[in-house]
Protein backbone atom coordinates (compact mmCIF):
# COMPACT_ATOMS: atom_id res chain seq x y z
CA UNK A 1 0.00 0.00 0.00
CA UNK A 2 1.44 3.50 -0.40
CA UNK A 3 0.45 7.09 1.35
CA UNK A 4 -2.85 7.27 2.61
CA UNK A 5 -4.45 3.82 1.32
CA UNK A 6 -3.33 4.47 -2.15
CA UNK A 7 -1.93 1.16 -4.31
CA UNK A 8 1.55 1.53 -6.36
CA UNK A 9 1.10 1.34 -9.86
CA UNK A 10 3.07 -1.79 -10.96
CA UNK A 11 3.33 -2.60 -14.55
CA UNK A 12 1.25 -5.20 -15.99
CA UNK A 13 3.40 -8.91 -14.91
CA UNK A 14 4.86 -7.39 -12.34
CA UNK A 15 5.62 -9.46 -9.50
CA UNK A 16 4.91 -7.96 -6.18
CA UNK A 17 7.45 -9.10 -3.53
CA UNK A 18 7.23 -12.73 -2.09
CA UNK A 19 3.60 -12.77 -3.48
CA UNK A 20 2.92 -14.69 -7.05
CA UNK A 21 0.64 -11.93 -8.38
CA UNK A 22 0.14 -10.39 -12.41
CA UNK A 23 -1.25 -7.24 -12.59
CA UNK A 24 -4.22 -6.69 -15.20
CA UNK A 25 -2.50 -4.59 -17.94
CA UNK A 26 -6.22 -3.47 -18.70
CA UNK A 27 -7.39 -2.35 -15.09
CA UNK A 28 -4.52 -2.54 -12.98
CA UNK A 29 -6.06 -5.30 -10.22
CA UNK A 30 -3.81 -7.83 -8.64
CA UNK A 31 -4.63 -11.43 -9.71
CA UNK A 32 -2.74 -14.93 -9.35
CA UNK A 33 -0.01 -15.72 -11.29
CA UNK A 34 -1.84 -18.58 -12.65
CA UNK A 35 -4.89 -16.79 -13.29
CA UNK A 36 -5.76 -16.48 -16.94
CA UNK A 37 -8.48 -13.78 -17.11
CA UNK A 38 -8.59 -10.69 -14.56
CA UNK A 39 -10.94 -11.23 -11.55
CA UNK A 40 -12.25 -7.68 -12.07
CA UNK A 41 -12.54 -7.00 -16.07
CA UNK A 42 -11.98 -10.06 -17.63
CA UNK A 43 -9.01 -8.90 -19.40
CA UNK A 44 -7.32 -11.90 -21.22
CA UNK A 45 -3.38 -12.52 -19.13
CA UNK A 46 -2.38 -15.18 -20.88
CA UNK A 47 -2.01 -12.96 -23.68
CA UNK A 48 1.46 -11.25 -24.39
CA UNK A 49 1.57 -7.92 -25.71
CA UNK A 50 0.50 -7.46 -29.48
CA UNK A 51 4.19 -5.21 -29.82
CA UNK A 52 6.67 -3.64 -27.92
CA UNK A 53 8.93 -1.15 -29.55
CA UNK A 54 12.50 -1.83 -28.65
CA UNK A 55 15.27 1.03 -28.67
CA UNK A 56 16.46 -0.19 -32.04
CA UNK A 57 12.88 0.63 -33.76
CA UNK A 58 13.43 3.67 -32.16
CA UNK A 59 16.48 4.48 -33.34
CA UNK A 60 15.06 3.47 -37.07
CA UNK A 61 12.17 5.96 -36.64
CA UNK A 62 14.45 8.76 -35.85
CA UNK A 63 16.64 8.40 -38.81
CA UNK A 64 14.31 7.57 -41.12
CA UNK A 65 12.78 11.13 -39.57
CA UNK A 66 16.29 12.83 -39.47
CA UNK A 67 16.41 11.70 -43.67
CA UNK A 68 13.55 12.93 -44.96
CA UNK A 69 13.56 16.52 -43.08
CA UNK A 70 17.25 16.55 -44.37
CA UNK A 71 15.87 15.81 -48.24
CA UNK A 72 13.25 18.29 -47.54
CA UNK A 73 15.44 21.05 -46.04
CA UNK A 74 17.68 20.37 -49.34
CA UNK A 75 14.74 20.32 -52.11
CA UNK A 76 13.05 23.42 -50.38
CA UNK A 77 16.32 25.16 -50.82
CA UNK A 78 17.05 24.38 -54.35
CA UNK A 79 13.49 24.93 -54.98
CA UNK A 80 14.08 28.82 -53.55
CA UNK A 81 17.07 29.21 -55.77
CA UNK A 82 15.63 28.17 -58.97
CA UNK A 83 12.76 31.13 -58.41
CA UNK A 84 13.13 35.00 -60.38
CA UNK A 85 15.65 36.91 -59.15
CA UNK A 86 13.77 39.06 -56.70
CA UNK A 87 12.65 36.45 -55.03
CA UNK A 88 15.57 33.96 -54.74
CA UNK A 89 17.34 36.97 -52.41
CA UNK A 90 18.24 35.29 -49.34
CA UNK A 91 19.96 38.68 -47.53
CA UNK A 92 17.98 41.18 -45.78
CA UNK A 93 18.38 44.20 -47.30
CA UNK A 94 19.78 47.08 -44.47
CA UNK A 95 17.14 49.30 -44.29
CA UNK A 96 15.02 46.10 -42.47
CA UNK A 97 17.84 45.82 -39.93
CA UNK A 98 19.31 48.83 -38.90
CA UNK A 99 21.06 47.12 -35.55
CA UNK A 100 23.13 45.09 -37.92
CA UNK A 101 24.98 48.04 -39.76
CA UNK A 102 28.98 48.39 -39.31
Amino acid sequence: MGVEGRTEQKKPGEMDGDKQVVFCADCGTENKIKAKRCKKCSYDLSLPPLWIPTWKWHLKVLAVIYVILTAAYFAIDVAFKQLAPPLNIRQLPPEVTPWLKK
